[in-house]
């Protein structure tokens, strides 16, 4: 496939998930003429407050960094954190802005069509709520368990060691859990935990699915349909 050249913008909670995204769209066919980072906060903590404000200052907050990046003629927006794509209503800022969003959400609605439980780590209860909310709208019979740990996201932050991470943060812990309560799969539900993701399959032998290169195979769907017109 040729390399593609669009404006993305890349957006997430922290600027450690940003460079994530960033990187995850340089090392894939999609290579842009600019790429924008947009880190919605400093830090963790600072990024799950802003997700506990009222819906309406979230949405209005947004809505201004998205305007802004279309006056820089950014084609599309990549949202690159679970917790914030629990936080706004993106497929209404797109339909309202006239700009394609590609979020982990688009991705877990298809992933809960292929399974009856599956557990899920997030960050915060924020991206728990919002993912089991989107894979039950999805899927009514499926069961979702979560466990979420700011600790985690800290940890990486910190770029602790992923062996580390594992064994000092009580991962083991979650994958006993979930294994205990018969999961099918573990959904890696925040874009720092990749960091540590291979690390973590090590320990199971249930599939541990991340987002990232579906949602980089939607960006690219996205922009052959608008290419198109």
């Amino acid at each position: 496939m040729e390399m593609i050249n669009v404006s993305i913008a890349v957006m997430a909670g922290t600027p450690t998930d940003t460079e994530m995204g960033v990187n995850l769209i340089k090392a894939s066919s999609l290579s842009s003429q600019q790429i924008i980072p947009v880190s919605i906060s400093k830090n963790p903590r600072e990024q799950t407050l802003f997700q506990t404000r009222s819906y309406d200052e979230r949405h209005a907050a947004i809505k201004k960094i998205v305007n802004v990046l279309k006056k820089k003629n950014v084609s599309y927006l990549f949202v690159y954190c679970n917790s914030l794509s629990s936080a706004i209503d993106f497929e209404l800022l797109a339909d309202t802005l006239n700009i394609p969003i590609v979020t982990p959400f688009m991705i877990y609605k298809d992933i809960a069509h292929h399974y009856q439980k599956v557990g899920v780590l997030t960050a915060n209860a924020q991206g728990s709520a919002g993912i089991e909310k989107v894979m039950v709208h999805s899927n009514p019979k499926i069961s979702v368990l979560t466990v979420a740990n700011i600790s985690w996201v800290e940890a990486v932050e910190k770029k602790l060691e992923p062996p580390k991470i594992i064994l000092r943060y009580g991962l083991l812990e979650t994958i006993a859990f979930f294994e205990n309560n018969r999961t099918e799969a573990i959904i890696i539900g925040c874009t720092h935990f990749p960091y540590f993701l291979a690390d973590y399959q090590k320990y199971t032998e249930l599939p541990c699915i991340d987002a990232g290169e579906a949602m980089i195979e939607t960006m690219i769907e996205y922009f052959k349909t608008t290419d198109k017109h």
